[in-house]
Formats: structure tokens, C-alpha cells, sequence
């Protein structure tokens, strides 16, 4: 499944540009209550959608017949077959009735509502995937049951659009014009996609399906907490876009978040860090199809979660400011560092390979978004920006000392959890105490 998913995220590719282009079209007629300029941008973008779906879909079918011959698994032909065509009707079903909505939820500061459809759907997902798999259907009877769901999750979104959004009029399209930067946007979301979804493909086709299995298995924790500083950063981008708007001091409000946002980001993945080996072992306590304990796995996932995040909100920023277009080189050597270094490393070192083609790529283009940001945008000198990262990672490594001779062993989840308290505790006050003084030193200069 994890496979697949990774798959149908270049599928997506189809609509990537449209997402990104209505929100950042959103901002100022929402700053400035012009709803019928709202009104025509969503209008727009649900045009863009629904023109595209006939090409997903052909997609969805070509990569049906496909895939199953390019996976290297026991898992027969048809099986692979039926479990793609159905999981590509379902994120069709989203593409046509869900997407503009979330698009507009979110440049309006109304992200909550995407959480909360988020945390429910997810729930049931997981409900879902034990109920029919502890009744003994196998792969296909799951993903005919997540369809159901996604099917749910459809009509709630067009109830809340119909109900709650009545400042929205949909209007016919006649010149597809507001939607600026579509394509530049499109290049990086190309690039976003090569970055998350790569690495688990090339493992799939030139290891095997167990080694994906041991990726998948310690990307767990990292994604799971990524997801949700997405979430949480995504309902707040709107703040970055109307500051950025009016135009009211934007450098400070960037500076602010920032901090923040790094501050809990670091507290965060340290004590996933230090407590993803833990939980592995617990997690695959038993399994003996493969070695599932490696001590360098951690710290190399960590690592690109780091990274990652150190460019968001610069990245955000360049999104806002209309500067795609200008990065669309930039954003291609990263893909190329990522796919060049992955395919050639992963003949010789495996796994190892393709994460450290991944950070690669990463560390050229999070230096690089942080430099075109503070030199091209904010105008100004990057180091303070890196002194906040240096600090943050300083105290990321102090730690990681610290567990490496005092290292963390759970015999049971609730050992686990218990661990997981004191060890957050630690590591939040740590991290509160340092960033706050940083916030702190940041206002001193504001007033001076």
C-alpha cells in the first residue's frame, strides 16, 4: 500500500500548481473582503481541476496494468491490479469534489476544518483497515472499504461548501487568468514530490518490498509527526500571506514565526530520535521476515525532518512573494541531486544509498531558500536566520550524545510512554528556555 501511495502522489502531479496558485490568489481579496474576486478564483480553480481529471484517471488506468509488473513481489498480478484501479477512483473522487474547498479553508485561516475532516477520516481509516482485515478480507476488501470513506469524506465537504460557504458563488469560467505562476508552482511541486515520494519507488524496484517495509517502518514516527506540523503550519501560513499583504512589517512577523515554528520542530524530532529505536523494537517484537533494528536509520530520517523544516516557512514565503517562477532552476537541480545521487548510491550501499541522496539534495536547496529568501525577498544578511538553526541543532546533538552513553530500552508501550513523558519533558523545557530568550532578544530589537 505504501508503494502505491507513493505512486499515485506523481499521478497527482496532474493537479500540482493548482493547489498552491489558488491560495496564494486568495490571500489579498480575502485580506481585503472582496468576495467576488474569491468567488471567481475558486471558480477558476475548480475549472483547472475538473479539466485535468479525465487525464488522471487515464493514468490511473495505464499505471493499473503497469505496476504490477515492475514491483518485485509474491503478491499476484491481479490483486495489484484491482487494489491501484480502486485507490485511483477514490483520490479522484477527492480531486473532483474536495480539493478547491481545502484550497479555500486554508488561505482563509479555516485550516481546522481540513484538520478535523482529517482526524476523523483518518480514524476511520484505521477502523476500517482492522475491522475487515480481523473478518478475514484480504488487501482488495481494504481498500474497497477506504473507498467508502473517501466517499464520505466527499459529501461532507460539499455539504460544508453548500451550508457554510455561501459568500462563494461558482461562477463559469470563460479565461483561465488568475491562477498566476501555475506552471512555476507545478515545477515545485514536481520537486516536493520527487523529494517524498522517490525514495520509497527506488527502494521498492531495486531492493525488494521488505526492504520498503524497513523504510516505511521507521519513516512512521518522522511522518507522522511531519504530518502534523504540516497541519498545525498550514493552518497558520495564512498569517505569513496577509502580513505579507499589507506589508506591515513583514520581516518581523517572519522572524517571530520562524522562531516559533523551529523552536517546536526540533522538540519535536529529538524526542522522536530519541525514542524511534525504542519503539521499533516493540513495533516489530516477533517479526522475523527481516532485521528491523539499525542504529543509523534514526538519525538519517531525523535528519531530512530537520532539514525539511528549516526551509518552510522561507519556502512559504517565496510562494506568497511570487517568486516561483524565478527558483524553477534551483528546484530542478534539487531533483536531479536527489534522483541522480539515490539511483547511483542505492547499487551500492542499499537503503543508506537513497536516504543519503536525500540529504544531498536537501542541504543544497534548504541553503539555498534560506539565502534567495533573506538576500532576494527580505533584503537582508541570512545569518540571522542561521543562528537560530546552528542553536537548535547544537542542542539536537547534545542530546543525541546524551542517548547515544544513556541509551532508552522499553519492555511494553506503557514502559514506553512513560519514558517518552520524562524525556519530552526534558527536552521541551530545553528547547522553551532557549527560543523563548531568542523571541525575547528579537523583540529587544523590534523596539530598538
Amino acid at each position: 500500500l505504501s508503494s502505491v501511495n507513493q505512486v499515485f502522489a506523481y499521478v497527482a502531479l496532474l493537479e500540482a500548481g493548482i493547489g498552491t496558485a489558488t491560495t496564494t490568489a486568495l490571500y489579498k481579496p480575502l485580506e481585503e473582503k472582496d468576495y467576488k474576486k474569491v468567488s471567481q478564483v475558486y471558480s477558476e480553480s475548480i475549472a483547472y481541476y475538473r479539466s485535468v481529471l479525465k487525464w488522471y484517471l487515464l493514468c490511473v488506468v495505464a499505471i493499473s496494468f503497469l505496476l504490477p509488473l515492475a514491483l518485485n513481489t509474491e503478491i499476484d498480478y491481479w490483486t495489484i491490479f484491482l487494489v491501484i484501479c480502486i485507490q485511483g477512483v477514490s483520490n479522484a473522487l477527492t480531486f473532483y469534489f474536495v480539493s478547491a474547498t481545502t484550497n479555500y479553508l486554508l488561505a482563509a485561516g479555516k485550516n481546522y476544518i481540513n484538520v478535523y475532516a482529517h482526524v476523523i477520516i483518518t480514524t476511520l481509516t484505521y477502523i476500517a483497515k482492522i475491522a475487515v482485515s480481523l473478518l478475514g478480507g484480504d488487501i482488495v476488501a481494504i481498500t474497497v472499504s477506504l473507498l467508502g470513506i473517501n466517499a464520505l469524506k466527499c459529501a461532507f465537504y460539499w455539504l460544508y461548501k453548500k451550508l457554510k460557504c455561501k459568500e462563494i458563488k461558482v461562477e463559469k469560467v470563460k479565461n483561465k487568468i488568475l491562477l498566476k505562476q501555475r506552471n512555476a508552482f507545478l515545477i515545485h511541486e514536481i520537486s516536493g514530490c520527487i523529494f517524498a515520494a522517490t525514495d520509497l519507488i527506488i527502494i521498492s524496484i531495486f531492493c525488494d518490498l521488505k526492504m520498503a517495509s524497513v523504510y516505511s517502518i521507521y519513516a512512521m514516527v518522522p511522518t507522522a509527526i511531519s504530518g502534523i506540523i504540516g497541519q498545525v503550519f498550514n493552518s497558520c501560513t495564512y498569517i505569513l500571506g496577509e502580513a505579507y499583504s499589507r506589508g506591515d512589517n513583514y520581516g518581523y512577523v517572519h522572524d517571530k514565526f520562524n522562531t516559533i515554528l523551529i523552536g517546536c520542530v526540533f522538540c519535536l524530532y529529538t524526542v522522536a530520535y530519541v525514542l524511534l529505536l525504542p519503539f521499533v523494537s516493540l513495533y516489530t517484537k516477533g517479526v522475523t521476515d527481516t532485521n528491523y533494528m539499525n542504529k543509523y536509520l534514526p538519525i538519517m530520517f531525523i535528519g531530512i525532518q530537520l532539514l525539511s523544516s528549516c526551509r518552510m516557512v522561507d519556502g512559504s514565503i517565496i510562494k506568497i512573494a511570487l517568486h516561483a517562477r524565478q527558483t524553477i532552476n534551483r528546484t530542478i537541480i534539487e531533483s536531479a541531486l536527489n534522483l541522480g545521487l539515490s539511483l547511483i548510491l542505492v547499487q551500492f550501499i542499499g537503503v543508506y544509498g537513497v536516504l543519503i541522496g536525500t540529504l544531498g539534495a536537501l542541504l543544497y536547496r534548504s541553503n539555498d531558500i534560506i539565502i534567495y529568501t533573506n538576500k532576494k525577498i527580505l533584503m537582508r544578511s541570512p545569518w540571522k536566520e542561521y543562528r537560530l538553526y546552528l542553536i537548535n541543532t547544537l542542542i539536537f546533538f547534545i542530546f543525541a550524545f546524551l542517548n547515544h552513553y544513556i541509551p532508552i530500552n522499553a519492555c511494553s508501550y506503557l514502559e514506553l510512554l512513560l519514558m517518552a513523558m520524562i524525556v519530552f519533558f526534558l527536552i521541551s523545557i530545553t528547547y522553551f528556555l532557549i527560543n523563548f530568550l531568542l523571541i525575547k532578544i528579537l523583540n529587544d530589537t523590534k523596539n530598538n
